[in-house]
């Protein structure tokens, strides 16, 4: 089976998940994401795809909506997406590094919400 066949089969397709203008799942007979069916989510591991790969099988939009159906949670980096297939609490070991003023940018009250007294 070439290379991409296999990352589609993987990934599944999600023709019959819509994703409505609320941010919920709609199901027309049911997701057909074969990503959650591996044996790592059914024991509730974690499980590491190509945000690439998910945009162009499955698509963000239907991945995030079931992603956030089965109660999991994802996190980004470098253009990986991490799944955590439980509903356990996320605690970092480490700090993230600090951030320059310069990178921040400008502040104001509008920035807030607020105004000055």
């Amino acid at each position: 089976m070439p290379k991409v066949a296999a990352r589609a089969s993987r990934l599944g397709s999600a023709r019959s998940v819509l994703a409505t203008s609320t941010g919920r799942c709609a199901a027309a007979g049911g997701p057909d994401l074969t990503l959650f069916t591996s044996k790592s989510v059914q024991q509730g591991s974690v499980i590491r795809r190509k945000r690439r790969d998910v945009e162009r099988f499955v698509g963000m939009e239907v991945f995030l909506c079931e992603v956030e159906r089965r109660g999991f949670r994802v996190a980004e980096n470098g253009g990986q997406l991490l799944i955590f297939c439980n509903r356990a609490p996320l605690r970092w070991l480490t700090a993230p590094p600090p951030m320059s003023l310069k990178d921040i940018g400008p502040k104001s009250f509008e920035d807030f919400g607020t105004r000055p007294p």
